[in-house]
């Protein structure tokens, strides 16, 4: 929301905040840090679009601000390439679920097999063909 209007309303600020506190329980701590500096980020974009460069500044130093606001409006227009990249390992369940289930799976599937080929040893031979 904020990308499309550059206005970090109330509301919007209310449903980023509220996004942001449920991520921190499904994806780990370098994402919550990377929300919390978006989140910062969209707090001083928003403050110069509402009251541009200090008054009174000399021209250099505004142009420092200005080129600080490009470099800012960058760094969240960069967002959802970097949040892909670090969602990613936390899609994929093989990288962070622990392999807990996997010994007496493949324990049950051999004990399994084990009675059903004694099974097959005990019919008649005919059968077995």
């Amino acid at each position: 929301m904020f990308l499309q209007e550059l206005k970090f309303s109330t509301e919007v600020q209310r449903k980023y905040l509220d996004a942001q506190s449920r991520a921190r329980f499904h994806f780990g701590a370098e994402v919550e840090r990377y929300l919390e500096q978006l989140r910062r980020e969209m707090i001083h974009s928003d403050v110069f679009d509402r009251y541009g460069p200090p008054q009174g500044a000399l021209a250099a130093q505004a142009q420092g601000t200005m080129d600080e606001q490009v470099a800012r409006l960058d760094r969240l227009n960069a967002f959802y390439p970097e949040i892909d990249r670090m969602f990613v390992p936390y899609m994929r369940l093989d990288q962070r679920m622990p392999l807990w289930w996997w010994r007496p799976f493949t324990t049950r599937i051999c004990n399994r097999a084990s009675g059903i080929a004694a099974n097959i040893a005990k019919l008649p031979e005919f059968l077995r063909r």
